[in-house]
């Protein structure tokens, strides 16, 4: 086989594996267990094409794509600002720190002093 028919069926079975598997447990999971999807993606290649040097080569060639690929993807998105998320406030206390079921509305008639 030509190396541009082998490089072709790499670069399909890391395609394949990335939208599949995004589907399942989503992208930024993927991106998060870079190491362990590489692995678990290379194993799983070499069993998939043993048989055969070229199938063996396909598997190889396909796992230092996908390492390569999660590698970048992770470094683009280490540079990407992510936004800051506000503490909630606590909505059982008003503006001046007062207890909110101390309040009228929440009190009965008998109570209000």
């Amino acid at each position: 086989m030509s190396m541009a028919i082998i490089i072709s069926m790499a670069t399909v079975s890391v395609a394949a594996f990335i939208v599949t598997a995004s589907r399942i447990k989503g992208f930024q999971w993927l991106v998060k267990h870079a190491t362990i999807v590489d692995i678990v993606f290379t194993i799983g290649g070499v069993i998939l094409f043993a048989g055969t040097v070229t199938g063996m080569l396909i598997a190889v060639l396909s796992g230092l794509m996908m390492a390569l690929f999660l590698t970048i993807v992770k470094k683009v998105q280490a540079l990407v600002p992510t936004k800051t998320v506000k503490e909630p406030i606590d909505d059982e206390h008003d503006a001046d720190g007062n207890w909110i079921y101390n309040q009228p509305p929440y009190l009965y008639p008998g109570e209000l002093k």
